[in-house]
């Protein structure tokens, strides 16, 4: 009957743990108990009554939503066509139910959240291990999905266990837990662990010992700077549906842009085309005083792009991504060192591990500095 939040930087353990407590990692010491069963000797009962919900979409991508359901129903030996009302109830509380024959690739990142969260419910577990349910998903379906299950837990069967990379949803959380380095350095209520009435800042202090400010900008930028994106009125359409509809900005040197909005309101497919990956069905898209419709190759070479799926090499090590990507563009690591020093330097414990074997936030750094290893003006 309650939320318990389980919070820590990249590579403090969290997925680990979690991984423990599902019974799908064996403990090197010590003890775990869930739901009255060793994690190491009863793991497959574990397994049968805990909802497990991985941090990496685990579904079909190539099955529908139905499917997928379905699928994961018979799983645990359940046949929808003998619970319709459980179906129905999951669906509505998702807002899923009009999206059944979607197939779960086309779902966009939030919506992909909840088929794994209604995946994980369809057995009616009475506890849901939850790991980082909401990375890369908008605030409106952050919101929602915490919602969703501070509703289930309200109703008093079911008791959830989540990690999450988010400080701000700490408050939805009913006891938090702070893991730094393996260890555990603080357990408590949210406001028991907060300063001043904010978590951030207690959780950094627990973290570092001191509490930092945010970073600002240290000058004020040039209103004469040169542009160097420039949009507009860029149109793209899949079949009947308008994805990006007649947008116009423009970005100067030394900016930083944002560009927000909901789940599927069409932020990747603008990126897409700035980085002349996909053409504008209309409008024109100029980069680094490229035209991107006549000279991509040369306004690629000028940019330096993070996708939002981890798109590197899992099976060469972080080093070996980075060499590679400098060689793509003729230079070589030594030359840009400076450019990702701040941020490698975080990576340097890990340099001889697969990629793939990052956790979320690493993988997210490694991408970033073999983005910037070409010293890229975008």
């Amino acid at each position: 009957g309650r939320i318990v939040g389980l919070l820590g930087p990249d590579g403090a353990g969290k997925t680990t743990l979690l991984r423990i407590l599902a019974g799908l990692l064996r403990p090197d010491g010590g003890s775990a108990a869930v739901l009255g069963c060793d994690a190491v000797r009863d793991a497959a009962a574990i397994q049968k009554f805990v909802g497990y919900m991985p941090q990496k979409f685990g579904l079909y991508e190539n099955l529908s939503v139905a499917e997928n359901l379905e699928l994961y129903a018979e799983l645990h030996n359940i046949h929808l066509r003998d619970c319709p009302e459980r179906v129905e109830k999951l669906y509505a509380m998702t807002d899923l139910g009009a999206f059944r024959s979607r197939m779960a690739g086309a779902l966009s990142g939030g919506m992909k959240q909840k088929l794994a969260l209604i995946s994980a419910l369809v057995a009616d577990p009475p506890l849901l291990l939850l790991d980082e349910p909401t990375v890369g998903v908008d605030v409106l379906s952050r919101r929602e999905l915490w919602r969703i299950l501070r509703d289930l837990v309200n109703g008093g069967k079911l008791t959830v266990f989540a990690s999450t990379s988010y400080l701000d949803e700490a408050a939805y959380c009913d006891r938090t837990l702070i893991l730094f380095g393996g260890k555990l350095i603080a357990d408590g209520p949210p406001a028991e662990i907060a300063e001043n009435g904010s978590f951030e800042d207690g959780f950094i202090r627990r973290l570092a010992g001191n509490s930092t400010p945010p970073p600002v900008r240290a000058t004020r930028l040039a209103p004469d700077a040169p542009v160097l994106i420039k949009a507009d009125h860029i149109v793209k359409r899949f079949g009947s549906f308008t994805a990006v509809d007649h947008v116009s900005f423009e970005v100067r040197r030394g900016e930083i842009f944002g560009l927000l909005g909901a789940n599927g309101a069409g932020k990747t497919t603008t990126f897409r085309m700035l980085c002349g990956l996909s053409s504008p069905d209309e409008g024109t898209v100029e980069v680094a005083g490229y035209n991107l419709r006549t000279a991509g190759s040369e306004a690629r070479k000028k940019i330096g792009y993070v996708a939002q799926k981890f798109s590197l090499y899992g099976d060469l090590t972080v080093r070996e991504n980075l060499a590679f990507f400098a060689s793509v563009f003729k230079t070589r690591i030594e030359d840009n060192y400076e450019l990702i020093r701040d941020i490698f330097v975080q990576l340097e414990p890990f340099q001889d591990r697969r990629a793939g074997a990052l956790s979320g936030g690493m993988k997210q750094k490694l991408a970033l500095s073999c983005a910037l290893i070409h010293r890229p003006k975008v």
